[in-house]
């Protein structure tokens, strides 16, 4: 509640709350009766508009003075000083303010109010004002009203520093935004000229400038004197300097001396019990000398400063590492392809995202079951929901139960806690359950209730769960033919299958496996860390013929294995697998000699002799350090052939 203090004058270190309205003068009828010669009976009021507090002159005599000048109407700040006749007063706005307090010797009583003036305040208000005095030291009662004014004056200014550097912290998460704007702060609370936030790096060990302001608010490239940086961040111990340029603790050499500096000031940054790094300040002008009030200032200023940038460096941090999560996620998760029978698939997809339909993704194993159901997920409303994936075939029927509807505390051995099923995991997003024809019939049913009612109870529960989950599945079965032999329920298989998407073998779009191929290549190339090869043109001949029966899935090995031997930035067919180079599966044992041990693949003579004759240009011109006449002269060939043989085989010439 804002208030006015009196300082001097009739009833000093009385307080008087200010409503919306309050009337200064000489009658006790006034809210804020001030007896006294040279104040008229109704001299001033202070009216609130808007949240703001103006003081007027209503006709007085003597006039009112605000902060030494004469004002008809002035606006009310927090510590204005305001001159009434022979009294003086403080306007105080916040009342939430906890001025600290010393103990002195002997209690200051508050004036008794006399006969003539009645009792306008509370005892709260009164041990409010004796605490605001208090704060600043006042040894005796008749210490100089000017001295004391000065003293709160000086009191309020740091309090409002404090509040404004909060405001600082406070207004971003962006830990450079938060520093620039904690240093344009601290330049004016200090008057200083420059300001620096230096960070220790990852190692602890050196600290670098993370901010730098001057006067002006530009951010600039700052020198500071490294020694003091590094023993305040080293011991956490702050350092002033009144006169740094004939400071011991500063080297003449370094930047001090040389840009003039006269007083500084550097305290800790420190978060759980760590060293942060250190928040400098100096000043270029003789006047404006730093002293351990102010030093001191600046370190509850750091203290408050330190979590929360070590809180914004966390988070920018996370929100770096989610991007990156993204980043690898978003590309593992890319549709690549232009096959017309591709494309037919994502239309369809982008058909059924729309609403809850479930959907029943068809295709063979490794084309990419997953990737389309993720894509529903992504498409859908559902897309800031979970997606959680369940693989039917890869546990029993018991496990299976547990794993989807979960269990309570002692459902059965080894239950020793509830445990959540991915129903319920799921829930507001979408359920995805690979390989769904391997789900056996004892299962099915509660399967069905779960997907038509979205209702289930948990193992060893008896109150029903009820959820909003969509659900998608896939398998690379003929459920058809599985519902016609008893192994599937047909009420089941017509719920899952409202919607079926039936995904295309990579042999029936061949036109995409180079563009996979790539793909691959750049992805796992940067996983594992090493320079992305090109694809020869012997080795995307054999990828182009092959029929792929592991689809995308085995492309994907292969060009992993291929990065893993590539020994010349060139993907060649012995950098492939073997399978793949003899053509097939069908052809694998003719890579077996009569002992059964693997040989080298057997290839057509015509692709043979091209790697030969390939790796034999390429070791001669590396040889001969790229001379084509010494290289073909090792061949025992003519130059034309050379270059016919380099034009035909690109890429040749050693690096």
């Amino acid at each position: 509640m804002p208030r006015m203090v009196v300082l001097r004058g009739a009833g000093r270190r009385r307080s008087f709350e200010v409503l919306d309205r309050a009337t200064i003068g000489r009658l006790p009828s006034n809210t804020i009766h001030l007896p006294g010669e040279k104040i008229s009976r109704r001299h001033a009021e202070i009216v609130q508009e808007g949240g703001r507090y103006f003081i007027s002159d209503v006709g007085s005599r003597n006039g009112v003075l605000v902060n030494g000048r004469m004002a008809g109407r002035a606006e009310l700040a927090s510590g204005d000083r305001v001159e009434i006749g022979d009294a003086v007063l403080l306007f105080e706005l916040d009342e939430a303010h906890d001025y600290p307090t010393q103990q002195i010797e002997g209690e200051l009583e508050p004036d008794k109010p006399t006969s003539a003036e009645p009792a306008l305040f509370s005892e709260d208000a009164t041990a409010s004002a004796e605490k605001f005095v208090r704060s600043v030291d006042v040894a005796a009662e008749n210490e100089d009203a000017d001295v004391l004014f000065e003293r709160l004056r000086e009191a309020n200014r740091k309090l409002k520093a404090l509040h404004d550097v909060s405001d600082a912290l406070h207004e971003t998460f962006d830990p450079h935004e938060m520093m620039r704007k904690l240093l344009d702060v601290v330049l004016d609370i200090f008057r200083a000229d420059r300001a620096v936030i230096l960070l220790c790096d990852e190692s602890g060990e050196k600290v670098r400038p993370a901010a730098a302001r001057n006067r002006h608010k530009s951010s600039v490239r700052l020198a500071v004197s490294q020694t003091v940086v590094d023993y305040v961040a080293r011991e956490m111990r702050s350092v002033v300097s009144a006169d740094a340029l004939s400071d011991p603790r500063f080297d003449p050499s370094e930047s001090i001396a040389l840009q003039k500096i006269h007083s500084v000031m550097c305290v800790p940054l420190a978060a759980k019990g760590k060293s942060l790094g250190v928040l400098y300040v100096d000043s270029r002008q003789v006047a404006q000398r730093f002293d351990k009030d102010q030093m001191r200032l600046l370190t509850i200023i750091a203290r408050q400063a330190s979590p929360a940038i070590a809180n914004a460096r966390s988070f920018a941090n996370l929100r770096q590492e989610r991007e990156e999560l993204r980043r690898q996620v978003t590309a593992k998760s890319t549709i690549v392809g232009e096959a017309e029978s591709l494309q037919k698939v994502l239309q369809d997809v982008r058909s059924v995202a729309a609403g809850d339909t479930t959907v029943l993704i068809c295709g063979e194993t490794g084309v990419g079951k997953e990737l389309i159901a993720r894509a529903v997920h992504e498409a859908s409303a559902r897309r800031d929901g979970p997606f959680v994936i369940v693989n039917c075939a890869s546990m029993p029927e018991t496990l299976l139960e547990s794993e989807l509807f979960g269990h309570e505390k002692g459902a059965f051995t080894g239950a020793e806690q509830r445990k959540l099923g991915k129903f319920e995991i799921a829930n507001r997003g979408t359920l995805f359950l690979d390989e769904v024809g391997e789900i056996g019939l004892g299962i099915q049913t509660k399967i069905l209730r779960a997907v038509e009612q979205k209702v289930f109870d948990r193992v060893g529960g008896t109150k029903p769960i009820s959820v909003d989950v969509r659900i998608v599945t896939a398998t690379n079965r003929n459920l058809e033919d599985m519902v016609r032999q008893g192994k599937f329920r047909e009420d089941l298989y017509y719920r899952l299958a409202v919607v079926p998407i039936n995904v295309p073998a990579l042999r029936e779009r061949r036109e995409d496996i180079p563009l996979l191929a790539e793909h691959f290549l750049q992805v796992l190339a940067r996983e594992i860390g090493r320079p992305q090869p090109r694809i020869g043109k012997l080795a995307l001949d054999l990828m182009n013929n092959y029929d792929w029966p592991g689809n995308i899935r085995e492309l994907k090995n292969a060009m992993e294995r291929a990065i893993l031997l590539d020994r010349t930035g060139t993907i060649e067919p012995n950098d492939l697998p073997p399978t793949l180079v003899a053509g097939g599966p069908n052809k694998v044992a003719s890579l077996t000699d009569e002992t059964g041990e693997m040989r080298a693949p057997l290839l057509p003579l015509a692709n043979a002799i091209s790697i030969v004759e390939r790796r034999a240009i390429r070791d001669a011109l590396r040889l001969a350090n790229g001379v084509k006449s010494k290289a073909a002269e090792m061949l025992g060939i003519s130059r034309p052939t050379l270059d016919k043989k380099l034009k035909e085989y690109e890429n040749l010439l050693p690096d």
